[in-house]
């Protein structure tokens, strides 16, 4: 799942490994890939993941999902490699060692341990809770470009490796989480994906930065195979900027984690509910509007309001500032639309219960049909 060559600005060049001869069990495995299925085939795992992300269980998951299939091109590069150091003896080896003819790549904006795990529970719900992750770090594939050399019997390319001083890197490189699930007979879509017994895709899910370093990197490291070894200099910089990217993601999840503090904490008691309502942006006074809306929260108004969210599991910032907003907070609140056309029967509320009145009415969990029914008399 590498950076196009096309991002670059070039056609990707022929290369010393596409002109090696191509062992027999290769080219007939060739012979049998359509690039044109597995594309399709990635392309709707995609589709189930971005299906599965609509359901309001993971709202508060950012990611951005991405698909490919391998080029027969990159297919047999990476074949001749994995045959050089072992030896395919049937077609049937290269399916059982080939994982990612179809890959997805889930890219996370807030790469959190939460996030990561919502992420698995979405990919389990589409493929089975029998979907377990394996964890990739690109560093061990860093450290073999002299034995890749060797064993294609490539002398040029082995006689530089031999002379350039050796670099190794301080930092891991690409991480990232692998998922294999197999595709069922049930994600065919007509016109659009065919399944076939033995389809299976690779799902990557790996954060922004790391994502945005990989594909920087992919040509110049990844594939040295392919370009020629990479110089020390070039190698020096690409693990330095590998090590900012594992700053920023650190960085990344401490932000999310005090943003995730600040609105998702329960409130423990009315005083600390008191201080939320008391600074609340949205409740403070706007240009052209002298009128304290905190004001509108008498201490027992407070103590009901909190007793109602602990009770219905919405004490929680969050909640209650998208609660107010609903009521048409900061601008045009519409608490007398709300008292005279959706509470019934009608009624004045006592000073400082207005606002909380109407908050009750927003978050009252709906009733349905059939317990109404069974509130009716007989």
């Amino acid at each position: 799942m590498g950076a196009s060559p096309h991002m670059f600005g070039q056609i990707n060049p022929s290369t010393w490994v596409s002109q090696t001869q191509t062992p027999p069990v290769i080219e007939e495995f060739l012979d049998h890939y359509s690039q044109t299925h597995y594309h399709a085939l990635a392309n709707r795992a995609k589709e189930l993941i971005e299906e599965e992300l609509t359901n309001p269980e993971w709202h508060d998951i950012h990611v951005n999902v991405r698909c490919r299939a391998k080029t027969p091109k990159s297919l047999a590069e990476k074949l001749k490699i994995r045959h050089a150091d072992h030896p395919y003896e049937k077609e049937s080896d290269i399916w059982d060692d080939v994982h990612d003819l179809a890959g997805v790549r889930v890219i996370l904006y807030m790469p959190s341990e939460d996030q990561r795990e919502k992420v698995q529970r979405v990919i389990q719900a589409i493929w089975g809770d029998d979907v377990q992750q394996k964890y990739h770090e690109g560093s061990e594939d860093r450290l073999k470009v002299d034995e890749r050399a060797r064993l294609l019997q490539a002398p040029a390319e082995r006689e530089k490796l031999s002379t350039k001083k050796q670099y190794r890197p301080r930092h891991l490189g690409y991480i990232a989480v692998h998922y294999r699930p197999k595709m069922k007979q049930s994600h065919h879509k007509r016109d659009k994906y065919f399944w076939e017994p033995k389809d299976r895709v690779e799902i990557q899910v790996v954060s922004a930065l790391s994502h945005a370093w990989a594909e920087a990197g992919h040509d110049t490291l990844y594939k040295s195979y392919a370009y020629g070894p990479p110089t020390l200099h070039e190698e020096m910089l690409l693990d330095s900027l590998n090590g900012l990217v594992l700053s920023g993601e650190l960085i990344l999840q401490q932000f999310h984690e005090l943003v995730m503090k600040r609105t998702s904490t329960p409130f423990r008691h009315r005083g600390d509910f008191g201080v939320f309502i008391r600074e609340l942006d949205i409740l403070q006074p706007h240009e052209g509007c002298t009128d304290h809306s905190y004001q509108d929260f008498e201490v027992e108004s407070l103590d009901i309001l909190l007793r109602f969210l602990i009770k219905t599991g919405k004490a929680y910032p969050l909640a209650v500032r998208n609660a107010l907003k609903e009521l048409g907070f900061p601008k045009e609140p519409k608490l007398d639309f709300i008292m005279a056309q959706e509470i019934k029967p009608s009624f004045k509320p006592a000073q400082g219960m207005t606002t909380t009145i109407c908050l009750l009415r927003i978050l009252m969990p709906p009733v349905s049909s059939e317990v109404l029914i069974r509130r009716m008399p007989s």
